[in-house]
């Protein structure tokens, strides 16, 4: 997190180097339009049926009909130890991929998910109830805290999280106004045709193009840049610096 702040502080630049196949990237604040992101997020997600769980017993336990609290709670509790699991893989992964050591490394487990730090940055686990099918399990993979932009440079990184992330989540200082940004994106032919949005404006949706996989989930703090066809950790950070450029985030 110190690094994230010093950052902000001191430089004011968006910059993307591919190195070692992999894509090195720092969004800090867009020269043109003085957008400043705070927070930068990777994450990921694998989804499948509440009965595929370890802790699901046949004949004792029923799979959820409906989204709600304690439906997700009986989903955590069940699933705890694919994810305990999952925690110790990428924990045996982190010695062998980033050479760090047991005193550079923490793994810990609660009812909310798993937690691992690491001198780069932290990696939460957790298990959720899939918001529009309530039957199946959404396990989600979360990176940020990055303490130096350069460990996705690392061919550790690659191989550690390949086939793990296909979204990048990125927080605003400042809140943003959609309306204004509806209005400016529905006068581009090319753009208006993709935008969808409430009535109200509390959000805004990007559909992906032709020749862009990439959905934008935009909200007034928060905006969301996520692959939809597959691809890895270049194309997925290419496609939103692309995106942002294009939108002019």
């Amino acid at each position: 997190m110190v690094f994230e702040k010093q950052v902000f502080n001191e430089r004011r630049f968006s910059a993307l180097d591919v190195r070692k196949g992999v894509v090195w990237f720092l969004f800090v604040e867009n020269a043109q339009t003085g957008t400043t992101f705070l927070r930068t997020v990777l994450a990921g997600e694998q989804s499948g049926r509440v009965r595929k769980l370890k802790g699901f017993v046949k004949g004792s336990h029923h799979e959820p009909d409906a989204c709600f609290p304690a439906a997700e709670a009986f989903i955590r509790k069940i699933g705890r130890e694919e994810l305990e699991e999952l925690a110790e893989s990428f924990f045996q992964r982190f010695r062998q991929d980033f050479g760090w050591k047991r005193k550079e490394l923490s793994c810990t487990h609660d009812e909310m998910g798993s937690h691992l730090r690491t001198p780069d940055f932290e990696l939460h686990l957790s298990l959720v109830q899939d918001p529009k099918e309530p039957r199946l399990y959404c396990q989600r993979l979360e990176l940020s805290g990055f303490e130096s932009f350069d460990v996705l440079a690392s061919d550790g990184f690659a191989r550690c999280f390949h086939g793990h992330l296909d979204t990048v989540r990125m927080h605003f200082r400042e809140t943003l106004d959609l309306a204004d940004i509806i209005d400016a994106w529905e006068d581009n032919p090319e753009v208006a045709p993709l935008l969808d949005y409430p009535s109200d404006i509390s959000s805004l949706r990007v559909r992906p193009s032709d020749t862009r996989g990439i959905e934008l989930r935009l909200l007034s703090h928060e905006a969301e840049f996520r692959q939809v066809h597959g691809g890895d950790l270049r194309s997925l950070v290419l496609d939103t610096q692309a995106m942002l450029k294009e939108l002019g985030l």
